[in-house]
C-alpha cells in the first residue's frame, strides 16, 4: 500500500513508537464580542482567563490576545485556548464563525476539550443546560461527546475517551485514510438535551 505524501513509509505503529506525546499549547481564533466570549468561556465552559496581551498590529490599529486556561493534566501541564480581538479598520466585518466562513456545516470545524471522567462530562452537560443551552450528546463507541456552540457560532465539545485504540484499529485507520470508497461504519445513538426535562433519544442507525 502506498504511503500518504510526506510520510516516512513506516507502519502507523512504528511511527507512534518514535513520537513523543505532545498536546497543543493553545489554539487561537479571532472573535468580535469580547464580553460574550468571556462570559461563555468562564461561566459556561468553566475556564479561567489567565493572560491578556495588547500590541500594535502590522496593518495599523491594535489587538488584544487573551488566553483561557482549560485546566492542567496529571503532569501539571496547562492547556489553553486563546482569542484575538482585532481593532484594525481595514479588517472590519470579518467572519468569526469558522464553518460559515468556509461554507461548511456546523459540525465540521470544532474545538474538542478532554473530559477525564464520566462525572466530569455529565457535570459539564448539566452546567451547559443550566445556562440555557440545548446539548447534543453522541456515543461514538470509542468516546462519548457533548456539543454546543459558542457566541460566535463555533462548535465546542467535551469528549470522554471510553477505551484504548487497538493495534488492529491503527492499521485499519491507514487503510481507510487511503480508500477512495471506504465502507460506512455503524452510526451510534445520540441524545438531545433541552435546558429542562428528559433527553430526546435518537436511536442508533
Amino acid at each position: 500500500m502506498k504511503a500518504p505524501p510526506g510520510s516516512s513509509g513506516l507502519s502507523p505503529t512504528s511511527r507512534m513508537r518514535h513520537t513523543e506525546p505532545m498536546g497543543f499549547h493553545h489554539v487561537a481564533i479571532a472573535i468580535n464580542d469580547v464580553q460574550a466570549n468571556y462570559d461563555f468561556y468562564t461561566q459556561v465552559m468553566g475556564f479561567e482567563l489567565v493572560k491578556t496581551v495588547t500590541a500594535p498590529t502590522p496593518e495599523g490599529g491594535y489587538s488584544k490576545h487573551f488566553f483561557y486556561s482549560t485546566g492542567k493534566n496529571d503532569a501539571g501541564e496547562q492547556g489553553m485556548i486563546a482569542f484575538w480581538n482585532i481593532h484594525v479598520e481595514s479588517l472590519e466585518g470579518f467572519e468569526t464563525n469558522l464553518n460559515k466562513a468556509a461554507g461548511l456545516p456546523w459540525w465540521a470545524n470544532h474545538f474538542a476539550f478532554n473530559s477525564p471522567t464520566e462525572e466530569h462530562l455529565e457535570d459539564r452537560r448539566e452546567n451547559w443546560r443550566s445556562h440555557g443551552h440545548t446539548v447534543l450528546e453522541v456515543n461514538h463507541e470509542f468516546c462519548r461527546s457533548i456539543y454546543i456552540r459558542d457566541p460566535e457560532g463555533n462548535t465546542v465539545e467535551f469528549c470522554l475517551n471510553l477505551r484504548e485504540f487497538t493495534d488492529e484499529e491503527k492499521l485499519h485507520a491507514m487503510e481507510l485514510l487511503l480508500d477512495p470508497n471506504p465502507p460506512m461504519e455503524k452510526q451510534f445513538g445520540a441524545k438531545i438535551w433541552q435546558p429542562e426535562g428528559d433527553a430526546l433519544v435518537i436511536p442508533a442507525g
